[in-house]
């Protein structure tokens, strides 16, 4: 269940009982701070219990006989136009999935002239709760494990381009596992808190860094502002028990851990000046793995369990705190709240290099080895079957072309998705009369007489009419080892074995031989 501050001024009315959100119907009011009202509410199909948030800021907000939200006055429209759009802006960031440890918006609607959005009821207490029921301070393992998963929860929303705003111990809640998530982020009371009526203060203030409050002497927030706040919270604990309502930072400078690394790293997201803390949370958190380095192994605590990091540590070593380089200038972001591209800050984590170009290669590379050894073990024997095949070929008589006869249709394949084409049966051609050479020279002074022609006419028909005699048949080889010579050793007996499993060679006296001695002759 998360909690929620009760306000004592005048608020807008409820909805009623038994009214409809989407596909939740609510039970009653569950709590209401100076931004809204919280609903216990349950699902129609399956009855889960839900927790419904309605966007309804005191001061600014009346409730319409009908159920409407809307401003109380036209003087109040413009402000609450603006708290509601960092309302909604805020709830489509926290519905994207950004880390477990981030508490996300399920759903949103715009309805009843207002908005709401719905947050999973999830059982636990707040870390100002747990903190304010311990008998002792806690070790620092148990410091880590709180640490860590707020801090990548924090980077993923750095990355969406969003400072939370409100890391506090009232706004961790400690699951019953152990598990710490963050709830929602300050966005609406960073809008317009300042200019309502009632002017509400911000709950917890030790926790809330300088340059998130007025007349911040220029300070620009952003990541180094939720360092800020977490550390603060990291240091509250360490005074446990103790009310983070009236805790500051400096009322807590001596404990357990005073002098250790790790409460070194603390104090330096905890300076007031924005240049000299960690830019980022990559940075942070190198410190912290820096600091760990020069403590003893400590046996892990059995509460928070929380999940593993995604940032393992790796090469740190010894590093001294101090040796870190000291932060780039930062951009002056005139609406960190609402900026909308992420930071360029130091030490994001790269995507991860792309491996399939690697396996690509590797695999290419295979085949292309595949291949030469497959020639190398198989090139001899191709060899001669090759020339067998040719030489077969050089004696065999080449058979006479035919004309087609007459109603043959030719068989024609369509090639690539063609569509086929029908052939007209074609009748006998008559014989083409045979070509005529044409003299190279002609007399140009006088024309030859008819005779001559003709007799020119018949001698070069006679001549066309001659058969021109065959080329003589290549000798085969009479032997297996003739038709493989010159060849010797191993490329000999390859080739005899090639030779001897053809036909005309089967019962050939050496290839007998060769199949009982398995060695080529000489």
């Amino acid at each position: 269940m998360i909690p929620m501050p009760q306000l004592t001024d005048a608020v807008p009315q409820a909805l009623p009982v038994g009214a409809a959100v989407g596909s939740f119907v609510l039970r009653g009011e569950h709590s209401r701070d100076a931004f809204g009202i919280r609903y216990l509410a349950t699902a129609s199909s399956s009855g889960g219990e839900v927790l419904i948030e309605e966007f309804a800021p005191a001061g600014l907000s009346v409730r319409e006989p009908s159920g409407l939200l809307a401003p109380l006055s036209p003087a109040h429209a413009l402000l609450w136009d603006e708290g509601l759009q960092a309302f909604v802006q805020e709830s489509q960031v926290l519905g994207g999935a950004l880390h477990p440890a981030l508490m996300r918006v399920a759903s949103l609607w715009r309805i009843r002239g207002t908005a709401f959005r719905m947050w999973p009821r999830v059982e636990g207490r707040t870390l100002a709760e747990v903190c304010e029921t311990m008998d002792e301070p806690p070790t620092e393992a148990w410091l880590r494990g709180l640490i860590v998963p707020l801090l990548d929860a924090l980077e993923s929303l750095h990355g969406a381009g969003w400072v939370h705003g409100n890391v506090r111990p009232g706004q961790i809640l400690m699951r019953d596992d152990g598990r710490p998530m963050l709830l929602d982020t300050g966005a609406v009371h960073k809008t317009i808190g300042a200019r309502m009526p009632q002017h509400p203060a911000w709950p917890e203030p030790g926790f809330r860094p300088p340059e998130l409050d007025e007349g911040a002497n220029g300070q620009v927030p952003g990541p180094w502002s939720d360092l800020y706040s977490l550390a603060a919270v990291a240091r509250f604990c360490m005074q446990a028990p103790c009310s983070a309502q009236d805790w500051e930072p400096l009322a807590g400078r001596s404990s357990a851990h005073e002098g250790s690394r790790f409460a070194a790293a603390l104090e330096r997201a905890l300076l007031s000046d924005t240049q000299k803390r960690p830019p980022s949370v990559a940075v942070f958190r190198r410190q912290l793995l820096a600091a760990a380095a020069t403590v003893a192994a400590v046996p892990q605590p059995s509460q928070p369990s929380q999940p593993a990091s995604r940032h393992a540590p790796s090469g740190f070593g010894d590093e001294a705190i101090d040796g870190e380089s000291s932060p780039e200038p930062r951009p002056a972001w005139l609406e960190p709240m609402h900026a909308d591209r992420p930071w360029e800050q130091e030490g994001f984590q790269a995507p991860r290099a792309r491996r399939w170009p690697k396996l690509v290669a590797g695999g290419l590379g295979a085949i292309m080895l595949a291949a030469v050894a497959a020639y190398q073990l198989n090139g001899y024997e191709a060899e001669p079957m090759a020339m067998a095949d040719s030489a077969g070929m050089a004696a065999a008589p080449l058979p006479a072309r035919s004309p087609p006869s007459a109603g043959k249709v030719l068989d024609a394949t369509p090639e690539r998705g063609d569509s086929p084409i029908a052939v007209t049966p074609l009748a006998d051609p008559e014989p083409a009369p045979a070509p005529v050479p044409v003299p190279a020279q002609l007399p140009r002074q006088a024309s030859a007489p008819p005779s001559a022609l003709g007799e020119l006419r018949d001698r070069v028909a006679s001549s066309s009419l001659r058969q021109v005699p065959a080329a003589p048949a290549v000798p085969v080889a009479a032997t297996p080892e003739a038709q493989c010579a010159p060849r010797t050793q191993f490329a000999l007996y390859r080739c005899m074995k090639t030779q001897c499993e053809q036909r005309r060679f089967a019962d050939h006296p050496q290839c007998v031989r060769l199949r009982l001695t398995d060695e080529p002759p000489g």
